[in-house]
């Protein structure tokens, strides 16, 4: 079932994601030619955090965390009023929260979703031309596709949202704000901290990520009416931003000078989307073009995450296996357990928003039983199921996965040849096999399951094999008897790689343990150790990726891991306190 998704920010390939985890064909176009780099702090909390974790991108997350320890607060002067914790003004689980900044997010989503589902840069959405079956896509390349369903995730000012819902101007609510982001040099000295000046009616902020050379900047200026026309040009959303701190003392002249020659800077208004639908026919929104809770929460990437994980799901439940569903009661119970208030026109605060979850669609023997008994749980269920719905039930895909009809996964087969000379070309075939995940029923017969994004991995190999005056029959097949045996050959090389990465753990916590011995304290060997320690990280991600039916040994491998990142982040504490800095 082909999905297309406009957007390749954060709800787009966290979407994307899912969707692809489920076996569903996924493309994501972009209108930006790349990944859009830098942009301002955001915050990953509460339910969105269990999302990252299953994705198998916490750890990442976390090394990319801000970690902003202090909060100044400035007068016109540069005096300071007011040095706070962070949390103490945002609230939240200082221990658990993220703030990572926005381009490392997009990022590492992109990172772990480019390799199953396709990408098109520089290319959009021009138009939408639905029937019963389906829905023609024409994109401004000229480009004409046909998809099951699109999903819009393009942003507070979609696009792609805008040709089935009309102009954005209804349902938008202008809150008084712009601001510009951006980054600068860090030629303040500041370190894991955020600095805040303002005058009425216009603000500076300064945030450090850890130890990095360069901040991030904001520049905020209250104004009466949107300022639609500086969208069209970028020269005028500078002057419209500089013009208000002329004559401002402090470093504001110094920060608005940056802002002037910054190649990476985002003008946007501080402003919600407030949709009285998230569908239309096969059309679904999700991110900020559904709900922007706006700029100033900083909790638009936690709900857009949640809020794929959900909309994936219910395409999931309502289509199973490949077979076939209504995708409008999918739309309807997605919207139901996302959106936080039955009244559309509400303003909506980030601290309202209530995020459930649905029970998975086949209830897994592994997964959290509720053992709440309060009136909104017990309230709360999914229209089609009737089961309830609480945070503590959310599925993992592997346990949905690891409980459906195996007998219906149906595999796809290579069976190849390859010239003995040079020996070489059959190295090639078998490591790109195993990078896969693929298990081998006999000599030159390799199998997995079939998935879209399997079927695309094989093809291309079996195009790579022909041209190494080969040949290749890539087949698609299902098991009459003895599939249990295939699930088994799957299973146990999962666990043996789970078990291969549990040993490697074991191998870096004893060479950390001899820089101990040593008392060997040194930045040059906690390069070393972190570049060790990704290498796991990126290991472990893989193999999870390829482990489509759930196989023992990944809480073990998640454990020893969880147990090296602890042990290095205690080395790096004595580094620091043992090393003085830029020795």
């Amino acid at each position: 079932m082909k999905i297309l998704i406009s957007g390749a920010s954060i709800a787009g390939p966290a979407v994307a994601y899912w969707l692809e985890q489920y076996g569903f064909d996924v493309t994501v176009v972009e209108r930006a030619g790349q990944l859009r780099g830098g942009g301002y702090p955001i915050d990953i909390r509460a339910t969105a955090l269990e999302v990252v974790k299953r994705m198998g991108i916490h750890s990442q997350l976390r090394r990319a965390h801000i970690d902003t320890r202090a909060l100044s607060f400035l007068a016109p002067d540069g005096g300071l009023v007011a040095l706070l914790r962070p949390h103490a003004v945002a609230g939240g689980d200082e221990a658990e929260d993220l703030e990572v900044p926005r381009g490392d997010l997009a990022r590492v989503l992109y990172d772990v979703t480019k390799d199953g589902v396709e990408y098109r840069f520089n290319d959009s959405i021009a138009a939408l031309d639905e029937d019963a079956d389906g829905i023609d896509v024409r994109f401004a390349s000229g480009r004409v596709e046909r998809f099951a369903l699109v999903v819009a995730a393009d942003g507070v000012h979609s696009s792609t949202r805008a040709l089935k819902f009309g102009s954005e101007e209804p349902f938008h609510r202008y809150l008084g704000y712009c601001f510009a982001g951006f980054t600068m040099p860090n030629d303040f000295g500041l370190s894991h901290e955020g600095v805040v000046w303002n005058e009425p009616g216009r603000g500076v902020a300064l945030y450090a990520v850890q130890d990095r050379p360069e901040l991030f900047g904001f520049l905020c200026v209250t104004r009466d009416e949107p300022p639609f026309e500086a969208f069209r040009h970028p020269q005028a959303q500078r002057d419209l931003v500089a013009e208000r701190f002329d004559g401002d003392g402090w470093k504001v002249p110094q920060v608005v000078e940056a802002m002037r020659t910054a190649d990476d800077l985002f003008f946007d208004m501080v402003t919600q989307i407030r949709m009285p639908g998230w569908s239309s026919g096969r059309l679904a929104l999700a991110g900020d073009a559904a709900h922007a809770p706006s700029f100033l929460t900083g909790q638009g990437s936690s709900l857009a995450l949640v809020g794929a994980y959900v909309l994936a799901g219910e395409l999931a439940a309502e289509f199973g296996a490949g077979g076939g569903g209504d995708h409008r009661a999918a739309f309807e119970r997605y919207e139901a357990l996302a959106r936080p208030s039955p009244r559309p026109t509400r303003i909506w605060s980030a601290r309202e928003w209530r995020i459930w979850f649905r029970a998975p669609p086949r209830r897994s023997p592994h997964a959290t039983r509720c053992s709440s008994r309060s009136r909104a749980c017990r309230r709360m269920r999914s229209r089609r199921t009737g089961r309830s719905i609480c945070p503590t039930t959310l599925p993992d895909v592997s346990e949905i996965r690891a409980t459906g009809d195996r007998s219906a996964t149906g595999w796809l087969v290579l069976v190849y040849r390859v010239p003995s000379e040079p020996t070489r070309l059959r190295a090639t075939v078998w490591r790109r096999l195993k990078a896969l995940g693929a298990v081998y029923l006999q000599n030159s017969v390799a199998t997995l399951p079939r998935t879209p994004a399997n079927e695309r991995a094989l093809r291309k190999l079996q195009r790579e094999i022909v041209g190494m005056d080969g040949t290749g029959i890539l087949l698609e097949s299902s098991a009459l008897a003895g599939e249990q045996s295939v699930l088994d050959i799957f299973q146990a090389a999962r666990s043996d790689e789970y078990e291969e990465i549990v040993d490697r753990c074991e191998g870096f916590l004893a060479e950390v343990g001899k820089e101990y011995t040593k008392n060997h304290f040194t930045y040059a060997e906690l390069e070393e150790n972190e570049v060790d320690y990704t290498k796991l990280v990126n290991w472990l991600d893989k193999v999870k990726a390829r482990d489509q039916f759930g196989a023992p040994g990944r809480a073990e491998a998640d454990a020893a891991l969880a147990k090296c990142e602890q042990v290095l982040e205690e080395y790096a504490a004595r580094v620091y306190a043992e090393e003085p800095e830029g020795h």
